[in-house]
């Protein structure tokens, strides 16, 4: 038997717009044709109640209708009209209940006019779901949702059909609701272009009719970033800012020459004895003593031997599921962090993640930024990408060998970890891996031959309506 929370979830009022199927164990409108069946349904709502909590369930119905059969969608939206205009008088839908039907009616539309590989898979509806209820608050607790996910699986048909102590009003409030909520932000460029990024929250004057964003430029990406209406962009800027300020790569350390080589530059009063002019030491000690006391004695300045250049540098983007949504935001703002160079003649190249290959690419405009943000990477780890790419950056020799940094989700670097162990590092190599979560907590971490050891860490933040991506 169901639990009184597992009741008042799956099943519906009497009467109500959709019922249970015995036969079929699926989820029907009133004139018995299909909405979901219970195979379909069980792993979506076992993916949602993990991740975000279950959202009423005649919402989800209705979305994956009209995601399905769009062409049907307005014929069987009568069905919900009828429940609704029952609940009123004359005929007429209650007035709360006719402003949330306006909104929910609109936005199943707009579902219906996606393209066919935005909702015609399961991972696609998925993914559907998750965009347009993560905003919503009226979803349960994951705790619970697990539990009433769990008794589902279990159930039996039968159990599905039993009477329902919740009245249809309260149900029809509760399902629409969730529906207003998560569709009166969302133009259908905006939720194509967050279904295909997983960054939300893009404005409509950046986006054209056909929902190519639009590129307003001054040639600096820094300052396009800063001054973007958009505030996923904004956010991405500052972002950089602080990690610049927070997470610094160290330089490599060379030893100094054991022996004064080069001409000299100049006479000074300060410096090392070793350096002292020779015309000082003619004097007795106590005069000696005095001029040094009183910075009167003389030193040779040698000339400043020529900087060693530091290391070329390789950042190694990773784009796979993992970092969907907010994770995106945080690794963008390391990379270009990392892509600003220390000095003017440091080279720094930028390797992005794409169809198991890490591939050069530039991020010099928002352009290449929104073109990269829609290239997600299938992939639940970058590992095969970098066995890949590897062999083609390390050099014949030590000195010569680059340094190299992997941005990538701290989950993802838990599982290259044993990997990474167990590699043979040549000589001279500075291999990095910076991490990110989605809760904006950055790890910068040197893999060496004696394992892994943590430089630094920060704790970054969006702001609240960007956080929620």
């Amino acid at each position: 038997m169901l639990s009184a929370d597992a009741s008042h979830y799956l099943v519906p009022p009497p009467e109500y717009f959709w019922r249970w199927d015995e036969e079929d164990h699926a989820a029907t409108w009133q004139d018995g044709s299909t909405m979901a069946f219970a195979r379909e349904l069980i792993p979506l709502l076992a993916e949602l109640s993990a991740d975000i909590g279950l959202p009423p369930l005649g919402s989800i119905l209705l979305i994956l209708h009209a995601a399905k059969h769009p062409d049907l969608f307005a014929e069987k939206w009568l069905s919900l009209d009828r429940f609704a205009r029952s609940l009123g008088i004359n005929d007429n839908a209650p007035v709360g209940v006719g402003r949330l039907q306006e909104t929910s009616h609109r936005g199943l539309l707009l579902v219906g006019q996606l393209p066919d590989d935005l909702r015609n898979t399961q991972s696609a509806r998925l993914l559907l779901l998750r965009t347009l209820f993560l905003p919503t608050s009226n979803r349960l607790p994951i705790t619970r949702s697990v539990e009433i996910v769990a008794e589902f699986r279990a159930a039996t048909a039968s159990q599905l059909v039993g009477e329902q102590d919740l009245k249809g009003m309260t149900r029809i409030l509760r399902d629409l609701n969730a529906l207003h909520i998560a569709f009166q932000n969302w133009s259908l460029e905006q939720l194509v272009f967050a279904l295909r990024t997983g960054v939300r929250n893009v404005s409509i004057d950046d986006l054209s009719t056909d929902g190519v964003p639009k590129i307003l430029e001054t040639g600096d990406l820094w300052t396009d970033l800063e001054q973007s209406k958009d505030e996923e962009l904004s956010a991405v800027a500052s972002l950089a800012k602080q990690l610049l300020a927070v997470i610094q790569i160290p330089r490599p350390l060379h030893r100094a020459d054991e022996q004064s080589v080069g001409g000299v530059s100049d006479i000074s009063n300060k410096g090392d004895p070793s350096n002292l002019l020779l015309s000082e030491l003619a004097y007795d000690d106590d005069t000696l003593a005095v001029r040094l006391a009183f910075n009167e004695a003389l030193y040779l300045r040698r000339e400043s031997p020529p900087a060693t250049p530091l290391p070329r540098r390789h950042v190694l983007l990773d784009n796979g599921i993992l970092l969907w949504g907010s994770a995106r935001l945080y690794a963008t703002a390391v990379a270009l962090a990392l892509l600003k160079p220390r000095t003017p003649e440091e080279i720094v190249i930028l390797h992005g993640h794409r169809k198991s290959r890490f591939e050069t690419m530039n991020l010099e405009s928002i352009g290449d930024l929104r073109v990269w943000w829609s290239r997600l990477d299938p992939a639940a780890d970058c590992l095969g990408a970098l066995n890949f790419i590897l062999p083609f950056l390390l050099a014949d020799k030590a000195e010569d060998q680059p340094e190299i940094v992997l941005v990538t989700h701290a989950d993802v670097y838990s599982v290259l970890s044993p990997v990474l162990a167990a590699r043979e590092w040549p000589a001279g190599l500075r291999f990095f891996v910076l991490t990110v979560t989605s809760s904006g907590r950055c790890h910068l971490l040197r893999r060496t031959t004696a394992g892994s050891q943590e430089l630094s860490s920060a704790q970054l933040e969006l702001n609240a309506a960007t956080r929620q991506s």
